[in-house]
């Protein structure tokens, strides 16, 4: 499921009679309520501090959201891997050089077709 929510509109997901509610990316800004039984699953690189969900979903979107669980509901989080959830993007060098060389080569290229070469 991806979603997007409004903290004046309320929760931005809402698990309850048992319901299920699986959480692989999207946008969220309002809490995630779970009761009666009813239960969220979301997967990523988060961390759960207190009653909040920190880190980045599956689809790599950022999420902080407030947890709000009553009478049985419950809110979990699947890691698919080891991740760090507050790990900047990681370039090689390989891949910056590579993206250098082709803009380079475009260069070159458009500069002969200019000259007349």
């Amino acid at each position: 499921m991806a979603g997007e929510g409004n903290v004046k509109d309320g929760h931005s997901l809402h698990a309850f009679d048992e319901g299920q509610i699986y959480v692989n990316g999207g946008n969220f800004h309002g809490s995630w309520m779970a009761r009666g039984r009813g239960s969220i699953v979301v997967t990523g690189c988060l961390s759960r501090i207190g009653t909040r969900i920190v880190g980045r979903l599956q689809d790599g979107l950022s999420l902080d959201v407030q947890l709000i669980e009553e009478d049985g509901g419950e809110i979990t989080v699947n890691h698919p891997e080891k991740c760090n959830t507050y790990r900047k993007p990681h370039f090689s060098q390989g891949n910056v050089m590579g993206g250098a060389s082709y803009a380079l080569f475009g260069v070159i290229m458009l500069c002969w077709r200019f000259a007349g070469v």
